[in-house]
């Protein structure tokens, strides 16, 4: 039995001990309980091994946010290297094509040019025909 009688000592009661059945003897306001400080001390590291799987989790989701970052990075990159493959197909092909299209320019040119002589030609060979009617 305590000091009190039947009643949780003081300190018990102060530290919320009531009813835990610790049964100290002599305890005061002023003495440190070790059942008490013990369970302080459990309650501290159950909080601290709850903050640690916390903790732990975050970093695993982290690692796998990280991972799926790396995936996304290349995919971009992969991407990017087909899109400057496509774009350097185009550019050649626009090269071939304005080729081509200079190509037919020139052609049309010169067949603008033949077809005013043979227009020329054609005006000339009426006049001297109508030249040799009249004669």
């Amino acid at each position: 039995p305590t000091r009190f009688g039947d009643a949780e000592p003081p300190l018990a009661v102060c530290q919320g001990g009531a009813g835990s059945g610790s049964g100290t003897s002599g305890a005061i306001l002023e003495d440190t309980d070790p059942q008490l400080e013990l369970q302080a001390t459990r309650a501290e590291l159950l909080q601290k091994r709850s903050d640690l799987r916390a903790a732990t989790q975050t970093i695993a989701g982290l690692e796998e946010e990280r991972k799926a970052l790396r995936e996304c990075v290349s995919s971009l990159r992969a991407s990017a290297r087909q899109l400057t493959v496509e774009r350097q197909q185009l550019e050649q092909r626009v090269q071939e094509m304005t080729a081509v299209s200079e190509q037919a320019l020139a052609e049309e040119e010169q067949s603008s040019q033949r077809a005013a002589a043979a227009a020329r030609d054609l005006v000339k060979a009426q006049q001297e025909c109508r030249a040799a009617e009249v004669r």
